[in-house]
Formats: structure tokens, C-alpha cells, sequence
């Protein structure tokens, strides 16, 4: 297979997978139609982060509007969980796969939202609760709460305005929110019992994700440190050469 390089390898002297953790995070890049895999392997240990733009795995990057983009987004979760879908590994190698991590933004901006909106519903209700108590109390003793009377309304309406102001704060953050990016993150890890036997790995995040055009990738090991790009009819990284 042809590989267009990006990283000339080199030869390492001393890795570590703690040295490895800002190789795998090292990218903030953000294009529609591109993914990125960071590759680390060390011993028997293989570490993987895919990074990738929302809109390449649900087809939008905002919060759900309907049920059905809910559904796209925990369908795209479940899928990039299941790690040996994802990342193929020779059966020789006999890897265990010990991590599968899934990290978004888009499902827990909106149940942060619904979760907002049942609290405001709840806490309405006790004010109107509390209000109807007050209302008796009052009516059997209208002179003597006269002045509670003016003082609660005083902080009514300096809750009021407290709480339009939250609700102003809440759009303008939701507002930024769909403007902007959104990424999915996953870290996958795997322990294999026979590492030398693992020379290179395919993907199937082409079949699973079909809006993804291509992936930059980087691994580094104790072979060295390379890079390149795969696409849907060149989906192979060779570990050793």
C-alpha cells in the first residue's frame, strides 16, 4: 500500500507511553471530511486517539434539535465503542481491549439544557406553592403583614430580574454553542499478549462513518515515528516495516 508521508521517520532512543500523551493530543485542527489517528505503542501496550469533526460522524455539530439527531449521536457513540470494529488487529497479536473511551459535546449540552429547563418547571411550582400559603396568612392577617407583603415583593421582583438575566446568560452561551465547532474524541486502549506479532492494524471507521474522506495519522513507537494519510481504498498502518 501507498502512503503520502507527512512525518519522516526517525529513530527513537528512549519512549514512553507518558511521553506519548502529547503526541496523542497534539492536534487542534478542525476540517470537515478529515479525521485524525494518533498511534503509540510501547511493549505490549497500544494506544489510540481518533479525533474527529461532528459533522463527519452525525452530519451536524449542533445540539440535537429533533429525536432522531439525538439518535444519530448515541448511535455514532455505540459505534466508536466497540473497539474491534474500529481498530482491527491481527488475531495473532491476541489483543485485549481495555479501553474505549467516547467524549462529546453535543448529547450533554442538551440534556444539561432539559435538565435546566424540568429545574426552573420545579422551582416555579414551590413559588406558586408558597405563594398560595402566603396568601392565606395574609388574608387572615392583612395588617399585620403589610410590611412582609412589601418586602417579599420587592424580592420577587429582584428575582425576576435575576432570572431573566440567567435566561439571557443561558442563550447567549447556547447561541455560541451552535456556532461553533464540535468534536468527537475517542481513546482506545489495547494490551496484547504477543506483541511482536502485531505489525499493523486496519480501520473501519470509513464502512462505520462514510462522511469521512480521509485520516492524517502520527504513531510513533520504538520503530520510529512516521505518519500519513488513509483513505476509504487504503486503510492500512504498517507498525513494522
Amino acid at each position: 500500500m501507498k502512503l503520502k508521508p507527512l512525518v519522516v521517520a526517525t529513530t527513537l532512543t528512549s519512549f514512553t507511553l507518558l511521553g506519548a500523551s502529547s503526541f496523542l493530543y497534539a492536534s487542534d485542527a478542525h476540517e470537515h471530511g478529515i479525521a485524525e489517528l494518533n498511534v503509540a505503542f510501547e511493549a505490549k501496550q497500544l494506544e489510540i486517539m481518533f479525533l474527529s469533526p461532528a459533522a463527519n460522524l452525525v452530519g451536524f455539530e449542533h445540539s440535537p434539535e429533533t429525536e432522531q439527531q439525538e439518535k444519530l449521536i448515541v448511535d455514532a457513540v455505540h459505534a466508536l465503542k466497540q473497539g474491534y470494529e474500529i481498530i482491527r488487529l491481527p488475531k495473532e497479536a491476541v489483543c485485549l481491549l481495555k479501553e474505549a473511551d467516547v467524549e462529546q459535546s453535543l448529547l450533554e449540552a442538551h440534556s444539561s439544557g432539559h435538565e435546566e429547563h424540568e429545574h426552573e418547571k420545579e422551582h416555579e411550582h414551590e413559588e406558586e406553592h408558597e405563594h398560595e400559603k402566603e396568601h392565606e396568612k395574609e388574608h387572615e392577617h392583612e395588617k399585620e403583614h403589610e410590611h412582609e407583603e412589601e418586602h417579599e415583593h420587592e424580592e420577587e421582583h429582584e428575582h425576576e430580574k435575576e432570572h431573566e438575566h440567567e435566561e439571557e446568560h443561558e442563550h447567549e452561551e447556547e447561541h455560541e454553542h451552535e456556532s461553533g465547532h464540535s468534536d468527537f474524541t475517542v481513546h482506545y486502549q489495547f494490551v496484547c499478549a504477543k506483541p511482536e506479532m502485531l505489525t499493523g492494524f486496519t480501520t473501519g471507521l470509513f464502512e462505520q462513518f462514510p462522511m469521512i474522506e480521509s485520516i492524517r495519522y502520527k504513531m510513533v513507537s520504538h520503530e520510529g515515528q512516521q505518519g500519513g494519510e488513509l483513505l476509504p481504498s487504503e486503510g492500512d498502518i504498517r507498525i513494522k516495516q
